[in-house]
């Protein structure tokens, strides 16, 4: 660990594991990007001594991970229930049990369940627990009526101590969706996802380990796709990229798909996808690994040559980040936070447009043709990564605001 970093780290929470006493939400049943960067801020949480309340659904991944590391500072708690969008008094009773076991400050990773919240912590009685959110997706439209949108901004949006983006553009998206003016965006405090160097360590990582395992020889080109199974994350393109670079005499090149689907539909998907790959005659040329667990994924990235992340709507691409800190060049789609991954002048990986595979079949011959070129991109993109996505820093920016925030509701009742 960084020493500046530990020293900060040792004042933040010498403070504020005495103070606060943390509930966490986030209820799903998938295991996607959300769900990782709760687990991660989670495990950081209990590894500087606090002490945590973790609210998951039922027989989630999310619950399972945690449950097997049998933490001594965490109690978690399983939703047998999706909790309604508004006014949800199951959740009521559940939030109201945590604050009387002494819960004082409420963290969530879903804005959705914020409307199932907030109705339940207002008035002098609460004036004492904190309530953040930490937001993943785009709002792909503004709210959708006037009512929903006076609710937000009017109740929702003014019980927040702190709406925290994982990106500049998320933050913007915000913004606009809310239609928050500037003069009242103090709440919306923009903290970037952050990768344990010491896992995402490529001098670390032998490639040739993950390749062998595949029975991919040193030779071949690698080129892989890793997320959930989902029309959503663009397999499709990557199928009809993968054929037309094989169908135009691209040789040396093999496939790899990681993930798996998560719903009934995403594995009919799934399905249409192998299909449509035998009829291609391409089954020699694509391998589906299925899940990989989450300590495995910095050895996959580092096996790959190239990662494509051919997305409709990535909020942000935690894919990207994960693969540049392992040295493996990325192509992914316009949108979302794809800028602030890319650079200005597309430095640290290409850029594709939303839809088709023709561009990315130009990109990906781009990156094949010139290997020189690209592994100058790899690494101004690993530079670019160890810079400005650290684990560490985000969990500091996190405390930080805790603590801003604590001191500014401390300040505020000595003065009443």
């Amino acid at each position: 660990m960084d020493l500046n970093h530990e020293i900060i780290l040792d004042h933040l929470t010498s403070h504020l594991k005495k103070k606060l006493k943390i509930l966490v939400y986030c209820v799903s049943d998938v295991w996607a990007g959300t769900e990782q960067v709760a687990y991660y801020d989670i495990l950081d949480l209990l590894k500087w001594g606090f002490e945590v309340r973790a609210v998951v659904f039922k027989d989630s991944p999310l619950e399972n991970k945690l449950k097997s590391r049998k933490e001594k500072h965490l109690k978690i708690f399983s939703l047998n229930f999706i909790p309604r969008f508004y006014l949800d008094w199951r959740l009521r009773s559940n939030l109201h049990f945590h604050i009387a076991q002494g819960v004082n400050l409420i963290h969530t990773h879903y804005v959705s369940i914020l409307f199932s919240i907030v109705p339940w912590i207002v008035g002098k009685k609460y004036k004492n627990v904190f309530l953040f959110e930490s937001r993943h997706i785009l709002i792909q439209s503004s709210l959708r009526n006037w009512l929903h949108r006076w609710i937000y901004q009017s109740f929702i949006y003014p019980r927040l101590d702190a709406l925290i983006p994982m990106s500049q553009a998320v933050k913007n998206n915000i913004l606009s969706a809310y239609r928050i003016q500037s003069n009242r965006a103090e709440r919306v405090k923009m903290i970037p996802l952050g990768l344990d160097f010491k896992q995402f360590d490529s001098s670390q990582v032998h490639r040739e380990e993950q390749r062998s395992e595949w029975g991919i020889d040193h030779k071949i080109q690698l080129i892989g796709l890793v997320g959930r199974i989902t029309p959503e994350k663009g397999l499709a393109r990557f199928i009809q990229a993968a054929n037309q670079l094989v169908k135009n005499g691209s040789k040396k090149l093999k496939f790899v798909v990681v993930g798996q689907p998560s719903t009934p539909d995403d594995m009919h998907y799934l399905e249409e996808q192998k299909h449509k790959i035998r009829q291609l005659g391409l089954e020699k040329m694509v391998i589906f690994t299925g899940f990989q667990a989450p300590e495995k994924i910095p050895a996959i990235m580092r096996a790959l040559d190239i990662v494509i992340l051919p997305s409709k709507n990535e909020a942000f691409g935690l894919v990207a980040i994960e693969a540049m800190a392992m040295k493996c060049a990325v192509i992914m789609s316009h949108g979302g936070s794809a800028d602030e991954i890319v650079g200005k002048e597309e430095e640290f990986c290409f850029k594709i447009c939303l839809e088709g595979s023709l561009d990315l079949e130009n990109k990906l011959r781009l990156m094949l043709d010139h290997p020189e070129k690209r592994m100058q991109m790899v690494e101004r993109a690993w530079n670019h990564v160890r810079k400005n996505y650290d684990r560490q820093c985000r969990f500091i920016q996190t405390l930080q605001l805790y603590q801003e925030k604590l001191q500014a509701k401390f300040n505020f009742h000595q003065k009443e």
